[in-house]
């Protein structure tokens, strides 16, 4: 079964220009002005905040309504720093002395016909707050869906679905889409009011989840991300619309499926938005942040995702209000958790955990090998005539095995031994040397947190296993901007050693990580 939804980054066809001039006024207060609109505006550089990673200011116009009611009319004379048309004089003159009559009604040259789709059609006054124009709203209970007050005029035409009412008339407009192929307009930002759908198999959804369109790549997910998002970057085009759409596809087996998706309007050159390349944005000093699927639960099976790779970014923020000082550390420490696994990306294979696990490994099939050759030699006996060297091959056979029964007793006494301490559990790095073959890390399964120090000083990157760090304590880093990187190959499998193949052991149960942040 396939669900599409569709977000276009477009107006409605029938968005006449009347229907664009009463809109701009009764929900913004202004008509926007487009010749002004093809200048920048540059205001001084907030404090703090110079780096161009730091959220995305392509266009930090100033509010030409503003201007016109807080600017005496004396400073507005003597201001013309905005002002930028083009005085044609005569425009007879120019057309048919400089243009050969190229401006009549039957020619086909239009030269600013694309014009209107080059200027940015929502124009917020203050980039800082996307809902200082917009005002936010929450239709009554029991639904609670989030919207914004606009007229009534305005809902319907871009399809919106009235709840509950606003200030000076204005209703709370809600856009829902309950149905395959619907529309949502001007859109980028997904946050998973509810997310549940089938869990993976080994790690691999049959349930997927999937973005189509956006020039941001997000990965295939499934299970359980209530509470989690996406920032999506639309693409734009001054010629052709484009749609991005949200695609279910649901597997056979039988699971509970519902999902409630905020999709909210970002409009273009806020200060706020994402850096392009980050999936999730975090602008909190403080906070949790989990993979995809991650959940306090009872681990009896893979919760990790396969083929995830996405950056998650933190805006720096101003930790002292009174100084004005600006976060210059991240900190990361491994959630409490009641039921679950707070970190488990992979096996570690640098450790002596690792070669414990070689051993297990080993004394399982050496076991299984034992009990397949005695049931071989019990079969042999003759029934009626048995002689003495079935006899001792029987007797022989259930030596080997009680001997690895033992060995696999043994190896598994070891193996938890070797894994009762962080340092075991932890894997740091892309590869290390083990039992003389030089083994993947944190190679295929990973977590990058750049500049990474424990508090022993011992500094990486990479980091996977099922201990955050060998230190077993938390982490800082002071390389900014801040953001961690979270990478997981296609298979929980075994990688087999190959032509610049490091192998791996096979993975079991992982469950992704759940990490609390804070600046300092």
């Amino acid at each position: 079964m396939h669900q599409t939804f569709k977000i276009a980054p477009n107006l409605p066809s029938q968005f006449s220009r009347q229907d664009s001039d009463e809109y701009f006024v009764n929900a913004i207060g202004f008509l926007p002005y487009p010749w002004n609109a093809l200048y920048y505006q540059p205001r001084a550089p907030v404090p703090d905040y110079s780096s161009s990673y730091e959220g995305r200011t392509l266009n930090r116009q100033q509010s030409i309504a503003n201007n016109a009611v807080s600017t005496p009319i004396s400073e507005k004379e003597n201001d013309q720093s905005s002002e930028g048309r083009l005085s044609l004089g005569s425009l007879s003159t120019f057309n048919t002395g400089i243009f050969k009559d190229r401006f009549l009604p039957g020619s086909a040259w239009r030269p600013f016909g694309g014009l209107a789709n080059r200027i940015s059609i929502t124009y917020n006054p203050n980039m800082e707050n996307s809902f200082e124009t917009f005002d936010s709203c929450t239709s009554p209970s029991p639904s609670g869906d989030a919207g914004i007050c606009v007229p009534g005029s305005v809902c319907s035409l871009f399809g919106g679905r009235p709840s509950g009412s606003c200030p000076l008339g204005k209703i709370c407009c809600i856009n829902t889409v309950n149905k395959c192929g619907g529309a949502v307009t001007l859109n980028n930002t997904l946050d998973f009011v509810s997310f549940n759908t089938a869990q993976p198999t080994a790690g691999t959804c049959t349930d997927t989840f999937q973005v189509g369109g956006a020039t941001t790549v997000a990965p295939i997910i499934c299970g359980d991300n209530t509470g989690q998002h996406m920032y999506l970057d639309l693409p734009s085009s001054a010629l052709t619309p484009s749609n991005v759409q949200l695609m279910f596809s649901f597997g056979a087996v039988t699971a509970s499926r519902s999902w409630n998706i905020k999709i909210a309007m970002l409009p273009c050159g806020a200060s706020y938005l994402a850096p392009v390349d980050c999936l999730q944005y975090f602008t909190d000093p403080t906070g949790r942040v989990t993979s995809f699927n991650w959940q306090d639960v009872a681990v009896s099976a893979t919760r990790q995702l396969n083929n995830q790779h996405y950056n998650i970014c933190f805006r720096t923020e101003l930790v002292s209000l009174k100084v004005r000082q600006r976060a210059a550390q991240m900190c990361f420490s491994v959630c409490s958790v009641s039921n679950g696994d707070a970190f488990s990306i992979t096996t570690p294979t640098s450790t002596a955990a690792a070669l414990a696990a070689i051993a297990v490994t080993t004394a399982t099939a050496n076991l299984a090998a034992a009990q397949a050759h005695l049931a071989v030699t019990q079969a042999g006996i003759n029934p009626l005539f048995p002689t003495t060297a079935q006899y001792l091959a029987v007797i022989d056979a259930n030596t080997a095995v009680r001997d690895s029964q033992a060995a696999l007793s043994a190896a598994q006494t070891t193996f938890a031994t070797a894994t009762a301490t962080a340092a075991s559990n932890s894997g740091v790095g892309i590869s290390a040397p083990v039992n003389g073959v030089n083994m993947a890390t944190c190679l295929y399964d990973f977590l990058v947190i750049a500049g990474a120090r424990d508090a022993a000083n011992g500094e990486a990157d990479r980091y996977c296993g099922n201990a955050l760090n060998p230190a077993a304590n938390p982490l800082t880093s002071n390389v900014q901007p801040f953001k961690i990187s979270y990478g997981t190959d296609g298979t929980e499998g075994a990688v087999v050693t190959g032509t610049n193949i490091l192998p791996a052991p096979a993975d079991t149960h992982n469950t992704g990580f759940c990490l609390d942040y804070q600046e300092k």
